[in-house]
């Protein structure tokens, strides 16, 4: 509505744009509440996005300490199935990731032998194992492992 429009209308149409005039600074504080009420509102959902991402990172990271265990319980199940050779036993475990993580089974490569030196060295026990199979003599056997 321009100013001779305004001119032309009745006074009751002043009062009403006066009336409109007073109200406009409560409209501008409803207005600017509503806005920073959005404004909390984004900076919500922002930060529940970025928790939202560092979870999804920690169980990335989660999964990918899996898979290495899924992984190496691999490698071993092959290896007592003597379907891995010891050359490729001992590249798994010069592996600086698997010696980090895995130091025993390492360790363990480095230090006990090919499969058949292991089948030498406990083939002394077997004596023991067969007569505590037997139950002769009232002996017993107890595996301590290590």
């Amino acid at each position: 509505m321009n100013l001779s429009q305004l001119k032309n209308k009745p006074p009751f149409s002043l009062l009403t744009w006066l009336y409109r005039l007073i109200q406009l600074p409560s409209r501008f504080h409803q207005l600017n509440d509503q806005f920073w009420n959005l404004v909390g509102k984004v900076q919500s959902l922002e930060t529940a996005s970025e928790e939202r991402q560092k979870r999804l990172e920690n169980l990335e990271s989660q999964l990918s300490m899996i898979r290495r265990d899924l992984e190496m319980i691999h490698y071993a199940l092959k290896q007592k199935a003597g379907i891995l050779d010891e050359v490729t036993v001992k590249a798994i475990a010069g592996n600086e990731l698997v010696s980090e993580t895995y130091p025993y089974f390492a360790f363990e490569n480095q230090f006990r032998g090919s499969s058949e030196e292991i089948k030498k060295i406990q083939s002394q026990y077997l004596e023991f194992i067969q007569k505590a199979q037997t139950g002769s003599q009232g002996e017993f056997l107890l595996d301590a492992g290590c």
